[in-house]
């Protein structure tokens, strides 16, 4: 197997990143102008709203978007040297020099590896924190989120709006998936964030449309504390709501994520959804090697076709004869002996010093002098009557 040499896979690694980058560029040409259509439509009808704030939420989704098209990218860029390659005919001439294909391939697929690593550990957490503050930003403006959710390794903090103002709630631990909370405070606030009331229970567990609070203590501004066993408290909160409030797996870096889902978990929360996008960070690489792969087989079933059918248009086809015997007599061909059988008929006659044949020809093959024919009558061949 010929090595590939050293320049001829800098050349290859070259014009694969410069088609790379033209796919790229078209396909987040498209990528943002769909993504900014969308966002005037939503954003239209707001007084706060405007054309850069639009932009910037625009810009700040592109990188998780362009994360999304990355194995395509890598394809299609692939594709797009080969093609060009082919067109110029230096395919062919790098194939008729002995490079195999795996060859020809391996700078594509270095660089394509190299830049899933690269995108996994440095462009994803850019991504993650650009996400996050998309996020913050359509909380605020579009009124995406009105339930918040942050958690700690020792505590939860909730917030719910509902149409009595704000709650804050408090816990120390969350039991049955959030249904449940252990050492409760929740902060009461009016419409005006005013601060109302505080309730500290030992229990909180939540049934539709209320919190069931155990062992409450009441306290507020200018009101003695009251303590009661039992008490209702309204929310809008469902259980769906509380395990969805939690930070979007795309607003974690890859080295966040994995001390997000040990916390979320010791917590009592279900952090499935979070290992699920950390486990496809990590094939991101791999998928980038496989959609090359797929090139491979893709290319070689073009390389194959290309080899029967390429020839100069304005030429016939040159039939070559095989090199060796097609057909060879067997030493033994079996059947019936004849009379005269192998004997040449027409070969060289070999003559003694007194000019004798020495090779002796059977009659059968070479009968002797043929005898002349009886003539016949003459007669003309016109005759004229008168």
């Amino acid at each position: 197997m010929i090595q590939l040499p050293n320049t001829l896979s800098v050349y290859l690694g070259k014009q694969f990143l410069k088609n790379t980058a033209i796919i790229f560029g078209v396909l987040m040409t498209i990528v943002f102008l769909a993504d900014f259509i969308e966002a005037l439509r939503r954003g239209g009808d707001r007084d706060d709203m405007t054309i850069g704030i639009l932009l910037q939420m625009v810009f700040l989704r592109l990188p998780t978007l362009s994360l999304k098209l990355l194995p395509f990218i890598a394809l299609f860029g692939a594709m797009l040297t080969f093609f060009r390659l082919a067109k110029t005919s230096e395919l062919a001439v790098i194939r008729a020099t002995g490079v195999s294909i795996w060859q020809f391939l391996f700078p594509a697929l270095s660089i394509a590896f190299a830049f899933g690593i690269l995108v996994l550990t440095v462009i994803n957490p850019i991504a993650a924190a650009m996400q996050a503050e998309n996020d913050r930003m359509e909380a605020k403006y579009f009124e995406r989120q009105s339930n918040l959710l942050t958690l700690s390794t020792n505590d939860l903090w909730l917030r719910q709006v509902d149409e009595d103002g704000l709650s804050v709630i408090h816990a120390r631990g969350v039991v049955n998936q959030g249904i449940d909370l252990t050492e409760v405070i929740i902060f009461q606030y009016d419409r005006g964030d005013i601060f109302t009331g505080r309730l500290d229970a030992d229990k909180a567990r939540l049934r539709p449309g209320y919190w069931d609070l155990e062992n409450v203590v009441i306290t507020g501004p200018n009101r003695p504390a009251e303590r009661r066993e039992r008490l209702e408290v309204p929310t809008s909160l469902t259980l769906l709501q509380i395990q969805e409030s939690f930070a979007s797996p795309a607003t974690l870096s890859f080295w966040d994520l994995p001390g997000f889902i040990a916390t979320l978990e010791k917590a009592g929360f279900s952090g499935d959804r979070h290992r699920l996008y950390f486990y496809s960070l990590i094939a991101g690489p791999i998928l980038l090697l496989a959609a090359a792969i797929v090139l491979v087989l893709f290319l070689g079933v073009v390389w194959s076709a290309y080899n029967l059918g390429v020839r100069e248009r304005n030429t016939a086809p040159i039939l070559t004869a095989d090199s060796q015997p097609w057909r060879t007599a067997p030493e033994d061909p079996g059947g019936f002996e004849t009379p005269g059988q192998d004997i040449e008929a027409y070969a060289l006659r070999e003559r003694d010093s007194s000019g004798v044949d020495t090779v002796e020809i059977d009659p059968a093959v070479r009968p002797g002098p043929e005898e002349p024919a009886a003539s016949e009558p003459q007669r003309p061949a016109l005759t004229v009557e008168t």
